[in-house]
């Protein structure tokens, strides 16, 4: 017999893993249900599921695909954080009709693949068994360790709840306690993200910082000032310099949200903090590239007795006295690239943010449906 499961995906990450799934999800399924089924996979792409605030306007969409489908389950996928009170939901599977939204920032850091088509699977079999195999101990914890497994240092706990106009009853699975949901969200949000995709954007600033540094790297005060900084003080220069660069990225592109109307001050906030938390890694990303190159140009055109006589060594200089040039001048160098950031490719800093895709996801949104109107 053959069952039909409609993924219905954000745009990004969330499309991505459906591709991935079309091929190796049936037989995650075949080994959870056995050879008694045959399982047909189809997958299609909404921006409504990456751009909703609400889940409960994500639980309406799905209703159309319900009616215009023959799925015999269905399971959207988002990037979007789903909260229940204070706690960070996982997964959403709604009573009524069996629908299934998974919250990918909820899992933390990647890999995602495994975990996210585990969780599919132990979801599909919940539903099909109408949810009288949803095992938990006196305190709701989630007593499956397939899924469980899927959520390390991360305890799930199963809670039933109404959402929306309809009083629909939802099952919820929270990712507790509320701190570690909130730790793992925020890295979930970053890896949603892509700190690498902001790289690309970092091209002409990383050119220009190299640049600036292989220049002074020439000048022996440079490395004299390497030298007699203590380890501290490079230390404290390089955070000011990255927090410097990161705060310009956020000011030159306008990155910093004000909440509108129809979002809570919380989703924004959380939005926000994401945004630097990204922005952070990825010029962290571009530091330590920029260090490795000094450091490297440092040994290939100093040599260690004219260095070591420079600064005042008895000796030759040692790796020691590289690896701390190429940090001074990686700080250094770091103020002149944050001036080109100016000069990036504006999209691809801004697709980098939550808020930004949404609103593209909501023109998209817009787009589609004006285009169905024509057409009907």
């Amino acid at each position: 017999m053959t069952k039909k499961i409609g993924i219905i995906a954000a745009p990004g990450l969330a499309k991505r893993l459906a591709n991935i799934f079309y091929d190796s999800l049936p037989d995650i399924l075949y080994k959870q249900f056995g050879d008694g089924e045959e399982w047909q996979i189809e997958t299609v792409e909404d921006p409504l599921a990456g751009s909703a605030e609400s889940i409960y306007e994500i639980h309406s969409a799905i209703e159309t695909y319900i009616h215009n489908h023959d799925w015999d389950y269905i399971v959207s996928l988002t990037d979007l954080p789903i909260f229940e009170d204070k706690n960070v939901v996982a997964v959403d599977i709604n009573k009524e009709n069996g629908a299934i939204i998974i919250s990918l920032p909820a899992y933390g850091w990647r890999p995602l693949r495994k975990r996210v088509s585990q969780t599919i699977a132990e979801s599909i079999s919940v539903v099909a068994h109408s949810y009288s195999n949803v095992r938990t101990d006196s305190n709701g914890k989630v007593k499956n360790k397939n899924l469980q497994q899927q959520f390390p240092l991360a305890p799930l706990k199963v809670i039933d709840t109404t959402v929306g106009n309809d009083d629909s009853v939802h099952l919820r699975y929270l990712v507790e306690p509320h701190f570690n949901g909130s730790i793992r969200l925020v890295i979930g949000m970053t890896f949603a993200n892509n700190p690498l995709n902001m790289m690309r954007s970092l091209n002409n600033s990383v050119a220009l910082a190299f640049t600036t540094g292989a220049f002074g790297i020439v000048f022996t005060t440079m490395w004299n000032l390497s030298y007699v900084f203590s380890e501290l003080r490079l230390f404290s220069i390089s955070i000011a310099t990255i927090i410097a660069m990161v705060l310009w990225i956020v000011v030159a592109h306008q990155l910093w949200e004000k909440p509108p109307r129809n979002q809570s001050k919380r989703i924004t906030h959380l939005y926000n903090f994401t945004t630097i938390v990204t922005l952070l890694v990825s010029v962290i990303i571009y530091y330590l590239t920029l260090m490795l190159l000094f450091l490297i140009t440092a040994v290939t055109l100093i040599p260690p007795d004219f260095f070591g006589k420079t600064i005042g060594l008895s000796g030759a200089a040692g790796p020691v006295n590289y690896i701390e040039l190429a940090w001074f001048a990686a700080s250094i160098a770091i103020v002149a690239g944050t001036i080109g950031v100016g000069l990036t490719n504006v999209t691809l800093v801004k697709e980098s943010t939550y808020g930004y895709r949404q609103l593209e996801r909501y023109k998209q949104r817009e787009k589609l449906a004006e285009e169905s109107d024509n057409n009907n």
